[in-house]
């Protein structure tokens, strides 16, 4: 199987109110990660990190990085992402707030 390089990354803060709605947040990643990351791969969907931040006292935050191999296949993934939001959607209730970036990968080291 060829590896490929990806081109365009996606970083995303989430920011919660409390602890309560960030560990149901984690619990939703680890209950539909795996299934999102087969179901978006075929489009283009590279890797997904979740992470969850740790060195701030009461500040409630993960952030996911993804990366796709295309910014077409970025587009094709957002489009399809609507269904499958519809899909899990009540699976969770809050409102976290979202930083999210869209970048370029200029360099990676591996």
């Amino acid at each position: 199987m060829k590896q490929m390089k990806p081109q365009l990354s996606s970083f995303n803060v989430f920011s919660f109110k409390t602890e309560a709605e960030m560990i149901v947040w984690i619990k939703f990643w680890e209950k539909h990660a795996d299934d999102y990351f087969k179901r978006f791969s075929p489009f283009g969907l590279l890797k997904i990190t979740f992470n969850q931040v740790w060195n701030k006292k009461n500040v409630f935050k993960t952030s996911t990085y993804f990366e796709y191999e295309s910014p077409e296949a970025f587009k094709k993934i957002q489009k399809e992402m609507e269904t499958w939001r519809k899909d899990i959607s009540d699976d969770y209730k809050f409102s976290p707030i979202v930083d999210a970036t869209r970048n370029i990968i200029l360099q990676q080291f591996e």
